[in-house]
């Protein structure tokens, strides 16, 4: 991991001081955020090989998809909120707060 590192940022900055603290502080930061972001920890996982690059737009199209799903639920459930309460609702929703009664209607849209 820290080679091909090593390759980019000398090629970026090209000064041994700057690119031994930018990769230090990617490192860092990995370290610190990885454990709290999914994106993070997918970014580590292909820096170190774990993980095809590919995987990437896979996870892209998999997040459209229940975004969709979850829209076409909530406008479901909810058929005679105004599209901003409906969107407000998705809102909450993508920060965290999510029923067990919608991922349970998500998944199994995703794999009926």
């Amino acid at each position: 991991m820290e080679q091909y590192m090593y390759t980019y940022f000398n090629q970026r900055y090209g000064l041994k001081s700057l690119i031994i603290e930018n990769i230090v502080s990617l490192i860092n930061s990995i370290k610190i955020y990885g454990s709290e972001e999914h994106d993070v920890k997918l970014f580590q996982q292909i820096l170190v090989n774990n993980c095809n690059e590919e995987f990437r737009a896979t996870q892209i199209q998999v997040k459209a998809t229940i975004m969709t799903l979850l829209k076409a639920i909530i406008k479901d459930k909810y058929q005679y909120k105004a599209e901003t309460d409906v969107l407000k609702t998705i809102e909450t929703i993508e920060n965290g707060n999510v029923s067990s009664w919608i991922w349970n209607r998500i998944i199994n849209n995703l794999y009926d």
